[in-house]
C-alpha cells in the first residue's frame, strides 16, 4: 500500500494482443522475404549505430556463417550514422546473407519471423526490444550490460555474454 504506479506502470509496456507468437504470420513473412523454415534468421532491430554494437554483431555473424550455411542476418532500424553501406560491404566480402530493411513501420513481423535477436549494445536504458522479441517467441543474445541484463534471464529467456567478447558472441551464435 506504500507504492503507487504512475499511469498503468510502464509507459511503453508490451501489448500481448499484438506482440505474440504467430506461426502462420512467421511462415508468410519468411516466404515473402525469400526464406524458408530451414533458414536461421538472426535479427538486429534498433538504431543502426555503433553504440548498439552493429559492427560487433556483423563480425560475430560473419564468423558464424562459416559454420552455419543457412544463416541469414536481417537488420532493421534507422541508419542514423550511415553505417548500413559499410555493414553490407562487410557482409558481401565475407559471403554472409545480409539484408538491411531500413526503418520499418511495423516491427512485429520481423520478431515473429526471426529465430534469434542479437543486441550487442554498449548500453541500454532498458532492453525493450528484447522484451518485444521474447513476447513473439524470439530469444535474444546480447552483451551483459546495464539495461540489457534486466531484460534477459541468462540461459532462460536468452544468452548474455561478457561485454565486447566477440569470440563468446560468435560461439553462442554457433551453439
Amino acid at each position: 500500500g506504500k507504492i503507487a504506479l504512475l499511469g498503468n506502470g510502464s509507459v511503453r509496456g508490451i501489448r500481448t494482443d499484438r506482440f505474440h507468437i504467430d506461426t502462420s504470420a512467421r511462415q508468410r513473412f519468411r516466404k515473402a522475404n525469400g526464406c524458408d523454415e530451414e533458414d536461421l534468421i538472426v535479427l538486429f532491430l534498433g538504431r543502426v549505430v555503433r553504440d548498439k554494437g552493429v559492427f560487433d554483431a556483423m563480425q560475430a555473424m560473419t564468423g558464424a556463417s562459416r559454420i552455419i550455411p543457412n544463416l541469414r542476418f536481417w537488420m532493421a532500424g534507422p541508419d542514423e550514422e550511415q553505417n548500413s553501406t559499410a555493414l553490407a560491404a562487410v557482409a558481401e566480402a565475407n559471403g554472409l546473407n545480409f539484408e538491411y530493411f531500413g526503418k520499418v513501420p511495423e516491427t512485429i513481423p520481423y520478431f515473429q519471423a526471426a529465430d534469434l535477436l542479437i543486441l550487442p549494445s554498449r548500453r541500454e536504458g532498458f532492453g525493450l526490444v528484447i522484451v518485444e522479441a521474447a513476447a513473439c517467441g524470439t530469444p535474444a543474445i546480447a552483451y551483459d550490460t546495464y539495461g540489457v541484463s534486466d531484460a534477459i534471464a541468462n540461459h532462460q529467456s536468452g544468452i548474455l555474454v561478457d561485454y565486447e567478447n566477440l569470440e563468446a558472441l560468435e560461439a553462442q551464435l554457433i551453439d
